[in-house]
């Protein structure tokens, strides 16, 4: 979102902006950078149950599986997840797939009453998923019973983002950083770049994704996207969002008022009214962190 992009280097940097006319100050802008450290979801599909009779059908990335059941709700849930997790689990830990692991082996399912949570076990990883039988539902996180490969821990362009304290940094001069999901997370600044739309290497890319590089403005005036259609004045305070309420699951973005799900950050401010570009609502946002 339209803020300056200085420098690759991962460290602080100063720069001074030059006025366009005379008799105008010089803004000193302090620019750093931070790796996006956010850990990528693990696809899930849930199955209902409202009745247990006849034959429920599984189809898991193209391998059937099938479980008569004549039991409760309940019992028949606990048996479609033993079958699941006999036919396509795989043990070892989440994160790395093991070679020559198809993704349909890459699932876990969980029971809770009726219903059961099939989840992928590695991060990032996506499988396809459909239900048949009786007195069941299916619902999935993409369309047509397909999981969809979507960049869950992505930092969008014009969002606020900080770190946890329980964000471990490896590298001598680069912090970790993520979008606020604490209200205790410490806000760095606002991730942006050389344009509204950024592009790498010629290609369209409009978020930095995990083990990306974010540039960040911590001092200077950039712009950031708001929480939902608000009216912002010149001079109002930030309230960024950490947490989802209800429609509102923008993290990082901000608002002029408190509510859930949002912390004032110290060392912002609004400098202008609410505008729209390229369909965003946005405003200009003035910072100085670390507060």
């Amino acid at each position: 979102m339209a803020i300056l992009n200085y420098s690759g280097k991962p460290q602080t940097n100063y720069y001074d902006v030059l006025p366009r006319r005379v008799g105008l100050f010089s803004q000193k802008v302090r620019t750093m950078n931070a790796i996006n450290v956010a850990a990528d979801l693990p696809k899930i599909a849930v199955l209902e149950l409202d009745t247990a009779s006849g034959n429920h059908t599984i189809v898991i990335e193209g391998v059937t599986l099938t479980v008569a059941t004549g039991g409760s709700d309940a019992a028949t849930a606990t048996a479609i997840a033993d079958a699941i997790n006999a036919e396509y689990s795989v043990s070892g830990a989440s994160g790395t797939a093991p070679a020559g692991i198809a993704i349909a082996a890459r699932v876990v399912a969980t029971v809770s009453s009726a219903t059961v949570t099939i989840t992928g076990k590695f991060p990032g990883d996506n499988f396809s998923i459909s239900y048949s039988g009786t007195g069941g539902t299916l619902t999935t996180d993409g369309t047509g019973g397909s999981q969809v490969a979507t960049e869950t821990a992505a930092i969008p362009y014009g969002r606020l983002v900080g770190a946890n304290a329980a964000d471990a940094q490896t590298d001598r001069n680069t912090p970790p950083c993520r979008l606020p999901n604490s209200a205790n997370t410490r806000i760095f600044g606002l991730a942006g770049g050389s344009a509204f739309v950024p592009y790498q290497d010629g290609i369209l890319v409009p978020s930095y994704r995990r083990g990306d590089i974010v540039d960040i403005l911590a001092q200077g005036v950039g712009t950031v996207e708001l929480d939902s259609a608000l009216t912002i004045k010149y001079g109002d305070a930030v309230y960024v969002r950490h947490t989802a309420n209800g429609a509102l699951t923008k993290l990082g973005a901000v608002s002029n008022a408190s509510g859930t799900g949002l912390a004032q950050v110290t060392g912002a401010r609004f400098e202008s009214i609410n505008y729209t570009v390229d369909g965003y609502l946005v405003a200009d946002l003035a910072l100085n962190l670390p507060a």
